[in-house]
């Protein structure tokens, strides 16, 4: 009996974290970027904490609707992200990691 309700219980909570990520995500993301289909609500898996401590540099306007930038942490270029106006609102569009060779990220936040 115990063992149900505590299944109960944890199946709520993620539905739950799954309904604030969904939230979250078709605010601040692109149509683009949910359509890669790696994003956490496909996965539900939270394990990379998300990125705080950044300095956004080399602020590049490409066009009314798209900017780019560089993402630098101690000192160096780890990420770079292109943001799109879409729906009246900013979103990411692109993000391209350091480590991957400055190859698009296939995990979208």
């Amino acid at each position: 009996m115990q063992n149900d309700l505590e299944k109960t219980l944890s199946e709520e909570c993620n539905q739950k974290r799954l309904k604030e990520v969904i939230e979250i995500q078709e605010k601040y993301l692109s149509k683009k970027a949910l359509s890669l289909q790696q994003d956490r609500r496909i996965t539900l898996i939270f394990g990379i904490p998300p990125e705080y401590n950044q300095e956004i540099v080399n602020e590049n306007i490409v066009n009314k609707k798209k900017i780019e930038f560089d993402a630098f942490r101690d000192g160096e270029c780890y990420r770079k992200y292109t943001l799109i106006f879409e729906d009246e609102a900013w979103k990411v569009d692109i993000m391209k990691i350091s480590s991957l060779n400055w190859r698009s990220s296939r995990q979208v936040f």
